[in-house]
Formats: structure tokens, C-alpha cells, sequence
């Protein structure tokens, strides 16, 4: 990870993250002088010729805040302003491998929650700068979500990245917003909805809201035909334009916390008299023949019965599968279970809906470990940022770097072992 590279101090800010220039490194000062404009955006610094200087006072990494757990509108706005900084450095034609998207390196206020980011103008830096996409993907595959909400907004980035190789900032925002709205619908702790500003609506009770309930089911119930029982019957309007108390009350203390799960409206079930309409049995038609007045359907006309389909055979249970043709194939020491690797991109780790095998039952794995790619039939694997490191024949691999797979290598993915083979 590219925080290797940086130290801690005191000085000249309270803390300070320094970076100093490797041998050949040059200074880019024109990039310079433009992006230190944008201080709402990057991270304030201090510059000379071999050392950067950042403030990093009250600031943690986008790592650590991940892993408190984001909702919708922080993935939102994390989202929106990693645009930004791509935006910023695009429109000013400055190198944007300067621009460190990377999980530790990203900057976020412990007060504000807001985001900057820390940029190194100088070539030949020697530091690794992942490319949006790369960034984004990581950022959903480790971040810790709000369960409290649905997370299809989370499958909707999912999907989005996964189609595009190249994300198109229009698109990618327009998404975005989409995202910011959130669903249709929202009520608030009250159980009611929330009312625009400019309309003039007078607020609407919990008990007006259950009659209205009430009288919606009655109606429905008397165009079906059913009977209304009597304790969904609707008490007449006493005034225009209000709706009559039902004859129980609720305190208006009590009425707030009740939540909206717990009335219940019961509907009558149709009547066993009810028509029921059965779907004709065609397929075989019987034609009647008159043969001494009385009516007989000939043997002839009824079809041969069909023989009875296979029966498919059982397999021994823990039997594993055996491998499609033509793909390669890991092996799992655990269990002996055989994955088949069959798309150009099979990636393997503990996200349901990510990961093309799931490693759910180990924790030592981490969300998205590691990726095999096929590059024209020959299959590598890169090892993503994982936590605990992915080994190849003992040997552990660089992460984003890809590795060549040979029939027979042993693979370990943290303290999980498999063994790759191949068609020669």
C-alpha cells in the first residue's frame, strides 16, 4: 500500500503526513501552483523541491471510516467527490498519477466527514496511482454498509462498474443522484409522509390514516363482491372535507409510537360458493361415436402412453462435481471441492453477488482477495489488496501485479489452499 511510503511527524502541522522524493524525482511546479487552489478539494500542504508536507489534524483515512459503517448518501458523496478530484485534474491537463486514490491516502474529517485527497506533483514519484475505476471498485468490495437500509444501491454501482470499463462521468453521475434520492417512498419516524413545503395540507392523524385504510379495503372488497364484516364498516362523515373518529381511541402520546405494522385490516376470504373457473384439459380430444344408441369412445383414438422419462442419475452426496470442459479448474484442499473457473475475470472472496466463489466460511479471506484473469487463454492471478496477502507456490504476490498460472501451482489465498490445473 502506498501509506508504506509516507511518515508521520508533528511538525510543520500538528500531524503531518511527509513523503520525500526518491533520486530523479522532479518537482512539477506549474501543477503545483494550479492545484494548491483547490483546498475544499485536496489536502493542504506545505512543498519544497524533495519533501511534501500534509496536514493530516483531525483527519482519518477513507480506510478506517469505511469500516464504521456507510449509508447511502456518504457512498453518494463519497462517490461525487472522487469525480471531483478526476474532473479537476482532466480539466487542468495535469498528469492525474499525481491524484492518490488509495484507501489510506484519502483524507476524511473526523468533524465534517468531509473528503480531500493527497496529490504528489512530481514525476517520476514512485508511487502507485490506481485508475478511478480500480479505486471505486475497491471502495465497494471493503466498505462496511448500513444494513438498517436496502442495499440496492449498492448492487446498482455494482453493476454499473462491472459493465463499464470506462466509467463516463455524465452517466457515472447521473447515477449518482439517482442514488441521492433514494426510494420512492420514505416515511418518516412518525409513520407519515412527508408533505412538500408549498402545499397546504393539514397533518394527517394516525387514526385518520387507519380509516382511510378501512374505507380503501371496503371498497375494493364491495367491487370484488365480498362482504364487508362489520368492523371494517366506515362511520360517516361528519364534517366536509374531515373524517369521522373510529369508536376507539388512541392517546395522542401513544398514537406517535405506534408504529404502522401493528394495524392490521383483515380481509374476508371469497366464499367456497364463489365460481372457480378450471383451466380446460386439452391436449387429448375425445370424439364421441354413436354404436347401438348409446355413446363410446373407440380404444383406437386414445393415444399410446409415453414411455416413462429416465430416471436421472443420483450422484453420491459430497461427490464433487466434476469440471466443465475446456476451462481450467482449482482444487480446495479443505474438501476437495472443484471450482470451476469459467469467466475471464473469476474473482473469489466473502461478498455475496461479487465474489464468482464465495469463501463465506473463512474469515481469514478477505471481501474480494484475489482475481484470475484470461488474457487470451492464459489465465493470471492478481492478488486485490487482500488483508492477509495471496501465495503462489509459497511465494507471495505483489498486490495488483499479475501472476501466470502453470498446471499444477499451489495457490494460497490467506491460510486457504487450492491447487490449479489446466488442459495442456
Amino acid at each position: 500500500m502506498n501509506i508504506k511510503e509516507f511518515n508521520v511527524t508533528n511538525k510543520p502541522f500538528a500531524t503531518t503526513l511527509v513523503f520525500e522524493l526518491y533520486e530523479g524525482s522532479d518537482f512539477d511546479k506549474k501543477a503545483y501552483r494550479v492545484l494548491k487552489k483547490e483546498k475544499q478539494l485536496l489536502a493542504d500542504g506545505k512543498f519544497d523541491d524533495e519533501v511534501f508536507c500534509y496536514d493530516i489534524t483531525d483527519k482519518m483515512s477513507l480506510r478506517k471510516y469505511m469500516s464504521m459503517g456507510l449509508n447511502r448518501q456518504k457512498v453518494a458523496h463519497l462517490m461525487e467527490r472522487v469525480l471531483e478530484a478526476e474532473a479537476c485534474f482532466n480539466l487542468n491537463q495535469i498528469d492525474p498519477h499525481y491524484l492518490m486514490l488509495d484507501s489510506d491516502l484519502v483524507l476524511v474529517d473526523k468533524n465534517s466527514e468531509e473528503i480531500t485527497f493527497i496529490y504528489v506533483p512530481a514525476t517520476d514519484h514512485g508511487l502507485v496511482a490506481k485508475p478511478m475505476r480500480a479505486f471505486i471498485k475497491e471502495v465497494l468490495a471493503n466498505a462496511v454498509y448500513d444494513e438498517s437500509e436496502d442495499l440496492d444501491y449498492v448492487g446498482r454501482l455494482i453493476t454499473y462498474v462491472n459493465k463499464n470499463k470506462h466509467i463516463d462521468p455524465g452517466s457515472f453521475n447521473n447515477l449518482i443522484q439517482k442514488i441521492k434520492e433514494g426510494p420512492a417512498k420514505i416515511k418518516d419516524v412518525s409513520g407519515e409522509m412527508p408533505v412538500p413545503p408549498e402545499q397546504n395540507v393539514r397533518p394527517v392523524s394516525l387514526q385518520e390514516q387507519a380509516m382511510r385504510v378501512a374505507k380503501s379495503v371496503a371498497a375494493e372488497a364491495a367491487v370484488a363482491g365480498l362482504d364487508v364484516p362489520e368492523d371494517m364498516s366506515v362511520p360517516a362523515d361528519t364534517e366536509a372535507g374531515k373524517v369521522a373518529e373510529p369508536e376507539f381511541d388512541i392517546p395522542d402520546a401513544a398514537a406517535a409510537q405506534v408504529p404502522e405494522s401493528d394495524i392490521h385490516l383483515e380481509i374476508p376470504e371469497p366464499m367456497m360458493n364463489d365460481r372457480i373457473e378450471a383451466e380446460p384439459m386439452a391436449d387429448i380430444v375425445l370424439e364421441p361415436e354413436t354404436l347401438n344408441g348409446e355413446q363410446e369412445c373407440p380404444m383406437a383414438d386414445i393415444p399410446e402412453p409415453k414411455e416413462a422419462a429416465p430416471v436421472p442419475e443420483v450422484k453420491e452426496v459430497g461427490a464433487a462435481p466434476e469440471p466443465k470442459k475446456n476451462y481450467p479448474y482449482l482444487v480446495r484442499a479443505k474438501n476437495q471441492e472443484i471450482i470451476t473457473v469459467d469467466k475471464d475475470e473469476f474473482k473469489i472472496g466473502k461478498i455475496p453477488g461479487m465474489a464468482d466463489y464465495l469463501l463465506s466460511d473463512n474469515p481469514a479471506v478477505s471481501r474480494m482477495h484475489a482475481i484470475i484473469h484470461n488474457v487470451d487463454n492464459t489465465y493470471y492471478i492478481c492478488d486485490n489488496y487482500s488483508t492477509n496477502a495471496t501465495y503462489l507456490n509459497g511465494q507471495k504476490l505483489e498486490p495488483g501485479k499479475n501472476y501466470l498460472l502453470m498446471n499444477g501451482v499451489k495457490i494460497k489465498l490467506a491460510n486457504e489452499e487450492f491447487t490449479y490445473f489446466c488442459e495442456d
